[in-house]
């Protein structure tokens, strides 16, 4: 599945800053940048280079949207599905898990694992119920879970945590190859299984009985009712600037994490994201398209009329539309905005009636606000957007009237073009995930935001989101495979910059020799061990032993799964990739690189093994 940028401009994806200005090249153009009026060098849009970096150029095909679990538009793939083939056992609350173990009731695999380590629970306090989906993929020295829901819905336990007292209970759902979601035993099973572990805990702990339980459930496996029933207290929870719509699309996306490989249509892709109903502006291309509907995703994704979707932006005030914007990014766009283009646009009928005058108005007012140090001199609407105030709220008509579905579009692309050029600039790259926070939040992410393990999860979300985003326009009509490629993903980006043949340094010539060790390395951080392999003759031959598919590397690109290039011809070297993105080591800078296969010496004479997704 190959994603081929617009000729007209250039792609998120391939988007590092460039190492002097004569490279530089403009990457988001569209109306964003039409409709800005240019002065010296002040230009909104980020370059390209000959390095890309791996979370701009991932190429994972989509999957269905898993939130409401009982819609089979939204079920795992049918060859992945488990029929409901076992009766759900009653667990009695009323009895220790020992005496379920002993009458049967759930299966006792305790003497398989022994005693195990586990962190135990502070004084007084109740423990957390992590649920998870089993990963199909390697996990090297992975801690059993305490309970595991079987594909029948059986439930065994491997180590009884009443014994323990332990921090965490850790439930695990065993799932098949490209399963996305519970079967309806296993559901049944896991709501079961946490209403039963609930009555337990707060039996024992008061502060449990009175404030609720305690769940981790990044996947969201325990069904809403469930949840609402025992008055769960959810231990995740979205940075404080996100609206709570992204905590419900960072879940979905979770699904990804582990699920291996399968197959979805393109219409349950589609459900991931809002309706969009204005067509493309001239020169959007695939990825601003993307983008859009990433940031779309995370806001308004639910809501019948998402352009006329309202939410609260904190200090920022009311979020608008489609996108959510603030007055901050809306201000920032008229600022900018060419009056003569709209006017054009009207004159096209690309736009209302109207909607120049009234744009012309209100950029004047926001100058003359900032002039005057006063909101009361702002347009109307944009002194309520401002102000945020919750008694006195947005409503679908300020927002038709005033900042419509085709003005969305507009200041939508101009914001990304604004923050890929800021970002290019702070990050010497543009990942869809940092773009993604930069547009929900109103600033680019700082270190601190990449290290804060709520915002990376969210962003993290966000870039498996604009891969299914962009995939859907390579399959119009599916189905559409899918393959969770996370390890892999994050061990590519991780190694980039960095010097993975040290250790190694006379046998790999100081690095001019460093391409298999530093594959071998990414493969191991990724949860496949292939030893330290210093030749390319000895990378092949592992992958043959792990049973990777060897294939021509055009299948392999478009297989969506991550592969390891083996060139053959011309001067022998490897790399791994993902999609039309290769991470390998560089001899003449050194270190490990990442770039489009276009511009790799790996792109001709060269084979490919599409790496097993089990471990």
């Amino acid at each position: 599945m190959v994603h081929q940028p617009s000729p007209e401009a250039g792609a998120l994806r391939s988007a590092s800053a460039p190492s002097n200005a004569s490279e530089a090249q403009s990457i988001l153009h569209g109306h964003a940048t039409e409709l800005m009026r240019h002065s010296g060098t002040r230009s909104y849009s980020s370059h390209t280079s000959g390095e890309a970096t791996v979370g701009n150029t991932l190429s994972i095909p989509p999957i269905s949207d898993v939130s409401t679990k009982t819609s089979l538009s939204d079920a795992a793939p049918s060859s992945t599905r488990n029929a409901d083939t076992s009766p759900i056992k009653k667990l009695d609350s009323t009895k220790s898990v020992g005496d379920l173990a002993k009458d049967g009731t759930i299966a006792d695999n305790t003497k398989a694992f022994g005693a195990m380590e586990r962190e135990k629970a502070a004084d007084g306090k109740a423990p957390t119920v992590k649920v998870q989906f089993s990963d199909v993929t390697a996990q090297p020295n992975k801690m059993p879970p305490d309970f595991v829901v079987k594909k029948d819905g059986s439930v065994t336990m491997n180590n009884n945590p009443e014994k323990t007292g332990q921090k965490d209970i850790v439930i695990e759902v065993e799932r098949a190859d490209g399963q996305l979601i519970p079967s309806e035993s296993q559901q049944k099973a896991v709501d079961e299984l946490y209403k039963y572990l609930d009555a337990r805990i707060k039996t024992e702990n008061p502060d449990a009985q009175k404030n609720g339980v305690k769940i981790d459930d990044p996947q969201n496996l325990v069904s809403p009712e469930t949840e609402k029933a025992t008055q769960a207290k959810s231990e995740r929870q979205a940075p404080a600037e996100l609206p709570p719509e992204a905590e419900a699309q960072t879940q979905r996306m979770n699904r990804f994490k582990g699920a291996g490989s399968g197959q979805m249509s393109r219409s349950e892709a589609n459900d991931y994201f809002p309706e969009r109903s204005v067509p493309r502006q001239k020169n959007e291309n695939d990825n601003i398209a993307a983008m859009k509907d990433v940031v779309a995703g995370f806001t308004s994704k639910g809501d019948k009329a998402p352009y006329e979707h309202v939410s609260h932006r904190g200090s920022r005030g009311w979020g608008a539309g489609r996108y959510g914007m603030g007055y901050d990014q809306v201000a920032d766009w008229l600022s900018n905005l060419n009056i003569e283009n709209l006017e054009e646009l009207e004159r096209q009928g690309k736009v209302p009636k109207g909607t120049a005058a009234k744009m012309k108005a209100m950029k004047a007012s926001v100058g003359k606000a900032k002039e005057s140090g006063k909101d009361s001199d702002l347009d109307p609407f944009l002194q309520k957007m401002k102000a945020g105030d919750k008694n006195d709220p947005l409503t679908a008509d300020d927002i038709k009237q005033n900042f419509g579905k085709e003005v969305q579009e507009l200041a939508a692309s101009h914001q990304i073009g604004r923050y890929s050029e800021e970002l290019g600039a702070q990050n010497q790259s543009v990942q869809p995930g940092d773009l993604a926070f930069a547009m929900m939040t109103g600033r680019v992410p700082t270190a601190e935001d990449s290290a804060n393990p709520e915002s990376k999860r969210f962003m993290d979300a966000a870039t498996q989101s604009y891969q299914i985003a962009l995939n859907r326009f390579d399959q119009p009509n599916g189905p559409v495979d899918f393959a969770d490629t996370g390890n892999l993903s994050e061990a590519m980006k991780d190694a980039v910059g960095k010097q993975l043949w040290r250790g190694y340094d006379g046998a790999t010539q100081q690095g001019n020799l460093g391409c298999a060790i530093t594959v071998s390395r990414i493969l191991r951080a990724g949860g496949i061990d292939v030893g330290n392999e210093l030749s390319v003759n000895g990378l092949a031959d592992k992958m043959r032993q792990i049973g990777a598919e060897k294939t021509s590397l055009a299948e392999a690109r478009e297989s969506g799964k991550p592969y390891v290039i083996i060139k053959k011809q011309g001067g022998s070297h490897t790399g791994i990739a993902i999609g039309d993105t290769v991470v390998e080591n560089s001899s003449s800078q050194r270190r490990t690189v990442a770039r489009d296969l276009s511009q790799s010496s790996l792109k001709s004479g060269s084979y490919a093994y599409i790496l097993p997704t089990k471990g």
